[in-house]
């Protein structure tokens, strides 16, 4: 991806062979994921574990995310009205990404279990996973099976106690250095920036890599990855508590392609023509709360983007932007509520089960120059992969 990068868009007619080509061709067994359908598990039930991400280990995906039981949305989690529950951390594992199977419902001990989109990598120097959750700072804990975690400490970030963090995204590198991209909540606007990891990965060293620009405000659940040819990437989700009008997902390129501070760091640059892969609109930067671009008819997904997941699938490595589409399962409000802004009486919808929501599982589409293309040219209601 080098110099002026030429625009390129894909039909939807060629969108299913330029996936399968992604992913390895079709040489092992195949399986088609849903968007648009519930999502069950072996026992039939909702498959709860929202806000959260995708991780593949040694043969087996696991599911980490937010899950509120039978919570219906008039006590939705975080809101100020007496009875509000928070939400605790499920882990749900598959060998092919459509038969779910839960583990639990309280995968680690801090606060009650209670805590917020996880984000969890495989430490293979010393055989453990390693989760970071948000819980006003930062909830870590370790796991040697990726299901029971234990050993919670609670961390900051370099701004010090107190100053909430949002959005945490993990990501290893190369040579094994780890980094965390998240938002701050210092001064209340979601600065977000990227600090390395302690060698261990279960503290920050408090050491800045990189910061975004300025304009780059409002923004919460990000995530950082590095395609087989090189290239560096990073991506953040416009604000968006809980709104059924869904995020932006803005994406960055590094034109250096390191982390590394030695190397002039990452100096991510918002990718261009397409800053926004979930909006409509090509030459935008952002669309999503708190941005101008704030109408449905602005975003592609109506969903509030938590993560970009890296999965192996047949020795290549395909990339899956992960959403949640508030109250967008059977027997959700015909009109909900709740647009585009923070509320505590957001998403209001007596009755309805905040479990049933559907989430969004978008692969990410390259485009030949590097680009990762708009959701737009893209969008798959399903899609089929070829299975490691």
């Amino acid at each position: 991806m080098k110099g002026g990068r030429a625009r390129c868009c894909c039909s939807q007619s060629l969108l299913l062979p330029l996936l399968l080509l992604l992913v390895g061709g079709a040489t092992g067994r195949t399986v088609t994921v849903s968007n648009v359908a519930p999502r069950l598990d072996v026992d039939g039930r909702f498959v709860d574990a929202h806000d959260g991400t995708l991780l593949y280990h040694a043969g087996t995906f696991y599911l980490y995310g937010e899950t509120t039981g039978n919570l219906t949305a008039t006590r939705y989690p975080w809101g100020s009205r007496p009875g509000s529950v928070q939400p605790t951390i499920a882990v749900y594992t598959s060998p092919d990404l459509v038969t779910w199977t839960l583990r639990t419902t309280k995968a680690y001990n801090h606060n009650g279990g209670a805590g917020w989109i996880p984000s969890v990598i495989f430490d293979a120097n010393t055989g453990r996973f390693v989760m970071w959750v948000g819980c006003g700072g930062w909830c870590v804990s370790t796991s040697y099976d990726g299901i029971h975690f234990v050993n919670t400490t609670l961390q900051w970030s370099r701004y010090g106690p107190g100053v909430g963090t949002d959005g945490t995204a993990l990501f290893v590198d190369r040579d094994g250095t780890g980094y965390v991209l998240f938002s701050s909540l210092q001064n209340a606007n979601h600065l977000p920036s990227i600090e390395k990891l302690a060698p261990d990965y279960l503290s920050s060293t408090g050491e800045l890599i990189f910061t975004f620009p300025p304009s780059v405000t409002w923004v919460e659940n990000g995530a950082i990855w590095r395609t087989a040819t090189g290239e560096l990437y990073a991506a953040v989700s416009s604000c968006c508590c809980a709104c059924t009008l869904g995020s932006g997902l803005q994406t960055f390129w590094s034109p250096t392609g390191s982390m590394r501070p030695e190397d002039g760091g990452p100096r991510f640059q918002t990718q261009a023509p397409y800053g926004d892969v979930n909006c409509v609109h090509a030459g935008a930067d952002r669309c999503g709360a708190f941005t101008p671009h704030d109408a449905p008819s602005d975003l592609v997904w109506h969903a509030q983007w938590a993560h970009v997941a890296p999965l192996p699938l047949n020795g290549t490595t395909m990339f899956v932007a992960v959403g949640r589409r508030w109250l967008s399962g059977p027997g959700h409000p015909a009109s909900p509520p709740c647009a585009t802004m923070c509320s505590s009486d957001a998403c209001d919808a007596p009755g309805y089960p905040i479990a049933r929501d559907f989430d969004v599982w978008q692969p990410l589409v390259f485009s030949p120059d590097g680009h990762v293309l708009p959701f737009a040219t893209t969008k798959m209601d399903e899609f089929t992969v070829s299975l490691p």
